[in-house]
């Protein structure tokens, strides 16, 4: 009785051990099943034969009833509680696994590398984009996290509320990404703008500094027209 009635699902060491265990305490109860149930029978027969003890008897069989239907229910709640933990640690392995995530993500949102030129910042932006897409994508996760810690409340989870905790601060934690997240996409935009126009301004001083060279050259030329020979009628 006491492997049904404590509280060890509570500790979540060892979790997958102490189902197993359990597991096993509930195949002896369903072994010995038929040999309570014959022995309850036995006394009811000899309650219903009229037997000069049958008092006593209905007393010890309704005792064994009684002990019985307790040890069957407590190993079911024992059961129960057990995959509730079960289920709130695979629960807090995916919060876990999720804010593991939001760290990476709040730290790139965190850079103040904007590029030094402009392949430096397309690079970047390629790769805001991909972060957006994955912010994105893990909405999906944040819904499924809502999802199942709504379901823990309707089930009445032994942990509902540790768990309803951890959950809303993960969910409020992933909608704040996302305003760093266009901040950081202006601000790489921006320094695009100033890159381009930098390059484009560049190009343009490189031509002009060019044509300037044109413009100043100091070759005029030996000649503006070329004599032509005089004829013989000049030459007397």
């Amino acid at each position: 009785m006491q492997v049904a009635l404590d509280e060890n699902y509570r500790e979540p060491s060892n979790l997958q051990s102490k189902i197993q265990k359990h597991a096993a305490f509930d195949a002896e109860l369903l072994s010995n099943s038929p040999r309570v149930q014959s022995v309850i029978h036995e006394g009811e027969r000899l309650i219903r034969g009229e037997h000069f003890a049958k008092d006593e008897i209905a007393q010890q069989v309704q005792l064994l009833e009684g002990d019985w239907l307790k040890l069957k229910g407590a190993s079911q709640t024992k059961k129960d509680k057990l995959q509730q933990a079960y289920d709130a640690l695979a629960f807090n392995r995916s919060v876990d696994e999720f804010n593991n995530w939001m760290d990476e993500v709040e730290l790139q949102l965190s850079s103040e590398d904007y590029g030094k030129d402009l392949a430096a910042v397309s690079n970047l932006l390629k790769k805001h984009e991909r972060l957006e897409a994955d912010v994105a994508h893990h909405g999906e996760l944040a819904e499924q996290l809502k999802q199942k810690d709504e379901q823990f409340f309707q089930a009445e989870h032994f942990l509902r509320h540790e768990i309803h905790e951890r959950a809303t601060v993960s969910i409020r934690r992933y909608n704040t990404l996302h305003e760093p997240l266009g901040i950081r996409r202006e601000n790489l935009e921006d320094s695009l703008s100033l890159q381009q126009f930098l390059r484009d301004a560049e190009d343009e001083l490189q031509w002009l500094a060019e044509k300037q060279l044109v413009a100043g050259s100091q070759d005029l030329g030996t000649r503006l027209f070329k004599r032509s020979r005089p004829t013989k009628e000049a030459q007397l």
